[in-house]
Order: structure tokens, then sequence, then C-alpha cells
């Protein structure tokens, strides 16, 4: 809960970035810029998508407390919580010992698991 102006408390609404549009004071966010970003975010949080490739509009939201809407934030579809995202990583690190993943490698393994539901497999 936070204060309003007035000093009433309301219900805080957290998206870290706002809705993606293509002006120049708010440039569209990607799917690679919230991978790039990953660490800003917490495992409660949702990845909403335009589709699961790199250059697509993205942005990081909470779920919504109903489960009506969950399906789409500012527009855009659900990919992907963050925890499962976070954890396609770890396990393309865990079965690639001694490398560590480069952004590429990072979204690689985030979209393979949103388009396939399974962990990148190792070339």
């Amino acid at each position: 809960m936070v204060s309003s102006p007035a000093g009433n408390e309301v219900a805080e609404t957290r998206t870290h970035w706002p809705a993606p549009t293509a002006s120049r004071q708010n440039p569209a966010l990607t799917l690679r810029d919230v991978i790039a970003r990953f660490s800003d975010f917490t495992d409660d949080e949702t990845i909403y998508a335009e589709s699961p490739a790199a250059s697509a509009q993205a942005i990081v939201a909470l779920e919504p407390e109903n489960a009506s809407g969950a399906d789409t934030a500012a527009g855009l579809p659900y990919l992907l919580e963050v925890a499962a995202a976070r954890e396609a990583i770890e396990v393309w690190q865990a079965w690639r010992p001694g490398r560590c993943p480069t952004l590429d490698d990072k979204l690689a393994a985030v979209i393979y698991y949103a388009e396939h539901d399974a962990w990148l497999p190792v070339e």
C-alpha cells in the first residue's frame, strides 16, 4: 500500500517499464532489453511480449491479483514468469559447465523455454 496525494492508502501497481511506444521520449523496449536487465526483476513478476523473439516489444509487470486479465499487460500477451525464465538460464549454465552465458545465450534459453516448455538442449 502507498499513500495517495490526498493521504489515502491505495494499492500499489508496479510495472518496471511503461507500456511500449514508438515515441522518442519512451522508446519501445524489447525482450532483449528485459533479459539484459533481468537482475532488476523479482520472481513474482511476469514477462509480457508481443512474441518470443529478441526484438519483440516487451514489459515486465506484476500479475494482477485476480486471475482475469493475467494473460495480457499493456496490450502485450503473456510470455513467461520471471522465475521460469531465470530457471531456463540457470539450466543453460548447469548443462554447459565452465561457460558463462552471453546475452544471446540467455535469450535463446528463455525463448526456447517459452516456445517449447523445455530446456534448450546442448548443441
